[in-house]
């Protein structure tokens, strides 16, 4: 005859197995180099939020959603795709900003072996820096030029170590000299000069889970799995001017401060990133105004939004027919300020909204299905990438349409 703990043990064994088929368990998620067998390099646009965000939770099996948060900003680098010239594989566009309007813009490259995903350096553009207006006794022909190039850094910037999983951590230590010249006043003709910036990296996997983000046309996306990572980083910039390449000379501090530059000059960031498997880009960044990782601390959010999976709207849609043979929208793109849209004929009624890419309507409205409808764009619409949604309770129709005019 069965004992008591028996019985007790089968009760238990029936409640848990009851208790998973109304909650929703998921794998904890683990990168490793075959994580990134389909590795995506390119970033076609991040949107950009600033301030406070929804709860950011750490832990085990977290939920983070970010489809209600309002962008502010969109970027749309040039990018990437190309073969790195230093054993690597593809590389985003990014601006590294030194001070104000001072910057230099480069393409990381990206290395994935059995490791380690890491950024043994940059590509680095050539781009000229007015000095006219900028720093007391310019000529309109004064200028700092970074000059093109590629900056292989002294180690490199490991972005994730594998495996990597809850708990996890790596650091990285690592410098990087981009070359310049500088012309002002009769000091300096074309002289040589270094930007050298020294880096230390601490990077903790603090949380793991599912995150949904807003797509470009405000439609959230379907829940991501990703990690959280908690990173610290800690520069030290320096400034040389003339000298050799092996003993440069550091550039005068009257000189500097006119950029509002000092020499040794620390600056600490701290982030969020949330990663995902195959991409380089984190599917969201977020960066706080000071070691208090907090969802009231936040500076600004950066939203990679490529490759994402559509998820649920907010009204009861039953289909998004973004590929809809009945549905034709022209012309595309719009000149002048008429949009056509063919429609099957029917009473349905259809609502319209033209949303920019960061999520702000430009014009709305509705109209019965005949056929053949317009919408008149207003004159103050600016031109640039819009999105059209159609909705009539029963189907949801997305379009991108471009204006320019």
């Amino acid at each position: 005859m069965p004992s008591k703990y028996y019985y007790m043990r089968i009760t238990l064994l029936t409640f848990c197995c009851a208790l998973l088929g109304f909650t929703q368990v998921s794998a904890q998620l683990l990168l490793t180099n075959a994580s990134y067998s389909t590795y995506a390099g390119t970033t076609d646009s991040v949107s950009y939020a600033y301030g406070s965000l929804p709860s950011l939770a750490t832990g085990a099996n977290a939920t983070w959603d970010l489809s209600t948060i309002t962008y502010t900003y969109v970027d749309t680098p040039l990018v990437t795709h190309n073969p790195g010239p230093i054993g690597s594989l593809y590389a985003d566009y990014v601006h590294n900003i030194i001070s104000g309007n001072l910057y230099y813009n480069s393409r990381p490259y990206f290395v994935i072996d059995a490791t380690s995903f890491r950024q043994p350096g940059e590509s680095i553009d050539r781009r000229s820096y007015g000095l006219y207006g900028v720093i007391i006794g310019a000529s309109t022909t004064d200028s700092i030029i970074f000059l093109q190039q590629t900056d292989v850094y002294t180690s490199a910037l490991t972005k994730v170590a594998f495996p990597a999983t809850y708990n996890s951590n790596w650091s990285s230590n690592y410098t990087s000299d981009v070359q310049l010249t500088i012309t002002y006043s009769s000091a300096y003709n074309n002289t040589p000069g270094i930007f050298r910036s020294n880096s230390t990296e601490y990077d903790t996997v603090i949380g793991w889970g599912q995150m949904k983000v807003k797509q470009p046309d405000g439609f959230p996306s379907t829940f991501m799995d990703v990690l959280l990572v908690k990173v610290n980083n800690q520069r030290m910039d320096s400034f040389y001017v003339g000298g050799s390449s092996t003993n440069p000379t550091p550039a005068p501090p009257a000189l500097l401060s006119q950029f509002g530059l000092s020499q040794g000059m620390i600056s600490t960031s701290y982030q969020y990133r949330f990663i995902r498997a195959n991409e380089v880009t984190p599917l969201a960044t977020v960066y706080f105004v000071n070691s208090n990782y907090d969802n009231t601390n936040v500076d600004h959010t950066v939203v990679h939004q490529q490759r994402l999976s559509r998820g649920d709207t907010t009204t009861a849609v039953a289909t998004v027919a973004n590929d809809s043979k009945n549905i034709v929208v022209y012309p595309n793109p719009i000149t002048d300020n008429t949009l056509h849209i063919s429609l099957p004929a029917g009473s349905n009624v259809w609502s319209y909204q033209l949303v920019d890419i960061i999520g702000q309507i430009a014009s709305s409205g509705s109209f019965i299905s005949n056929g053949q409808n317009t919408i008149q764009i207003p004159y103050a619409t600016i031109p640039g990438m819009y999105y059209l949604r159609l909705n009539n309770n029963n189907e949801l129709y997305v379009r991108p349409v471009n204006i320019s005019r």
